[in-house]
Formats: structure tokens, sequence, C-alpha cells
């Protein structure tokens, strides 16, 4: 053994040990994992606690990366009765398919990303269509871009489905007779109206 230590000092092994640290370094080093590791749990608490609110939410909810989905709160999962993001994916071939009243041009989530981009915050009503169903819901899409991310967006879907069918609903008890279910003399004028400008 000591010929064998001898040798490897002779063809200057010595020089790739590293000396052993000192207890001040050994000490510094385990409190940098520390802390690392405290950082990282509460970084993952604090991002447990943030997905749960989202999940609360009755709004269906998606994060939109670089033209991919890689958030879908439970509301939104439900909704589409999938499990998780991939699980959506082996159902649809994008975000965008399930749009109803969309831009013909938009055909891919690559899309989708610079329609997000242009919305006005809640100024889009979209329909989406219901794994099941032959009837889309309404949704009012409002789109945040995630700070410090490019190419990224908060995408809220809130429905209003029952808000469209009680205007619906308004707007014929607006312009038709109760009692003859044909239109009311405002409707009439209006009607009359609209095609006198047409023709003129």
């Amino acid at each position: 053994d000591e010929a064998f230590l001898l040798s490897l000092i002779a063809l200057g092994i010595d020089r790739y040990i590293r000396p052993t640290a000192s207890d001040d370094e050994f000490y510094e080093a385990i409190t940098t994992v520390a802390r690392t590791v405290e950082y990282r749990k509460e970084i993952e608490a604090k991002n447990q606690f943030i997905e749960t609110i989202l999940d609360l939410s009755p709004s269906l909810l998606a994060i939109l990366s670089k033209d991919k989905v890689i958030y879908l709160n439970k509301t939104f999962m439900q909704y589409l009765d999938v499990e998780s993001v991939a699980g959506f994916y082996k159902r649809h071939p994008s975000l965008i398919s399930l749009v109803h009243n969309k831009d013909p041009q938009l055909k891919t989530d690559e899309m989708l990303g610079v329609w997000a981009g242009n919305l006005t915050p809640g100024s889009e009503c979209v329909q989406l269509a219901r794994p099941g169903t032959d009837e889309p819901q309404s949704f009012l899409l409002t789109s945040v871009p995630v700070p410090g991310e490019d190419n990224s967006y908060f995408l809220s879907f809130t429905n209003i489905t029952s808000l469209e069918r009680e205007k619906q609903h308004y707007r014929h008890l607006a312009e038709y007779d109760t009692l003859t279910k044909i239109f009311n003399r405002a409707k009439i004028k209006k009607e009359l109206d609209k095609e006198i400008t047409r023709v003129l």
C-alpha cells in the first residue's frame, strides 16, 4: 500500500485530490443548501396556494405559454371532462378547436397566442363547445399577459350563457306583443325605417 501511494505521488496525483474543506466552508455549504431547499419549499407552498385559489374559481381559467396550454383550472377540466392538460391534448388538437365563433384564420393554438395578445380585456364574447353537448355556451373572454413572460397569457372564460338567454328573452319582450306574438309598434317602426334606409 505504501509503495502504491508513493508511486501515485510520483505521478502527481496529489494535484487532483482536493484538500478537505475547513469546518467554516463545510458549514457555509450546508447553510446554502438548507436555504435553497427552504426557498424552494416556500415557492412550492405559494404555488400550491395560488393553484388552490384558481381551482376554486367558477370561471374557466387557462395559462397559454408559447402558444401551448400549460395550465387549466379544475373548473375548466371538469367542463371539458379531462383529468389534466395532457388529457386535454389527447382529446382535443388545440384550445382554439373548441371556440365556435372564431376568426376563420384561427386554426391552431399558435394563432390563439396572437389573438389573445390582441384582445381588449373583457371585450370578446366567445362560444365554447362542451364535449357531449350540441349547444355551445357563451363566455366572456379576458386575456391578461403574464408578467415577465413573452407570448404568455392568462385566459379567463366567464360563463355568460344565462345572461345571454335573459338578454334574448327581454329583447323578445321589448319587440313582440305578448298577446298576439307579433311585432309590436316599436319593432314595426324600427324594421320599416331599416327597409326605407336600405331602399334609399
